[in-house]
């Protein structure tokens, strides 16, 4: 597994005060960043430096605010060795050496724009070879603590949304990417089945002889009642279909209909057990239309559905502790 090198952003708006020691204190205790750079720290000299070591970051580089004006400091870990390129009122260029063999990083953190409105959009930006090197990193916007501004945290390997025992879900935004089509045609048109389930505490469980018997046992005692005979049937029977309506019952199910009902679902409501919501379908339709219909009508002709597929998430909320 390769490393993940944390990087905090943050226009943290004066660095004097208490209750900034205290909001970046939680914020490295629990996001544990290597790099973190501070922007409008409004301090500067000695008492500057005195802070940086507070943070706990031996290694440090600082452009000095002018009054209570501008500034930026950059502080790292001892396991991350950094050369700085070039320092500038508005930003710090810098280059990581030693966090992946044989190659380096650059890194630039930028005082934006001194406008009020513009200068609270923090954004992060990357170029094509960062994210080729990097294709699983996340930026993140932090709680905001004191600031006006959040920290960004940018993580180059980032475990969000991936946890252990937690199904795939497929995210809507896929399918605005230039490439996103290309991606669709050529993965194995399959259809992948989760089956969790979450007892106390919240641990999940994939074991389907547990599951099943926790279900069953479950819905038993949700409805055990002392059985009873049904009512008899109504006196006066059932409605009789037509002929008509046997013949439309009995038609082979075409591709229009098959299409119309896909798109008459709402694109992002509960995806199935696959995690795919009727969005990736819909959108997709061109390059998977023909295999969904295909499917479908396979269905219809007496085609058993697979077990993998025919299945559906049960989650039980407790209603309260230890139920």
């Amino acid at each position: 597994m390769e490393p993940n090198l944390k990087k905090i952003s943050w226009n943290c708006q004066g660095c004097a005060s208490k209750n900034f020691i205290r909001a970046f204190r939680e914020y490295n205790s629990e996001h544990r960043p290597d790099i973190v750079c501070l922007v409008e720290p409004r301090v500067s000299s000695n008492k500057a430096n005195f802070i940086i070591e507070q943070l706990g970051f031996n290694s440090s580089h600082q452009i000095k605010a002018i009054g209570f004006s501008g500034g930026i400091w950059v502080g790292w870990k001892d396991s991350i060795r950094i050369q700085i390129i070039k320092s500038h009122p508005r930003f710090i260029f810098l280059r990581v050496d030693n966090f992946i063999s044989n190659k380096s990083i650059l890194i630039s953190f930028v005082y934006g724009c001194p406008d009020r409105l513009k200068r609270k959009l923090d954004p992060a930006l990357a170029n094509d070879e960062w994210m080729l090197t990097f294709p699983q990193c996340l930026v993140q916007y932090l709680t905001r603590i004191k600031s006006d501004h959040r920290p960004l945290l940018l993580s180059t390997r980032s475990d969000f949304g991936m946890s252990k025992g937690r199904p795939f879900r497929f995210l809507a935004g896929w399918t605005h990417h230039n490439t996103f089509p290309s991606f669709s045609y050529n993965q194995e048109k399959k259809l992948q089945s989760y089956y969790y389930l979450t007892f106390r505490r919240w641990e999940w469980c994939s074991d389907q002889f547990i599951l099943q018997n926790k279900v069953v046992d479950f819905f038993e005692r949700l409805y055990d009642e002392t059985p009873h005979s049904l009512r008899g049937t109504p006196s006066f029977g059932f409605p009789i279909l037509t002929s008509s309506e046997v013949s439309f019952l009995e038609a082979d199910v075409t591709n229009e209909e098959i299409k119309r009902a896909l798109f008459d679902m709402a694109p992002l409501k509960t995806p199935g057990s696959d995690g795919y919501h009727a969005l990736f379908f819909q959108s997709q339709w061109d390059t998977l239309g023909d295999n969904v219909c295909q499917w479908v009508k396979d269905v219809f002709s007496g085609r058993p559905i697979k077990q993998e597929i025919n299945n559906m998430l049960i989650v039980l909320i407790p209603k309260k502790r230890e139920s």
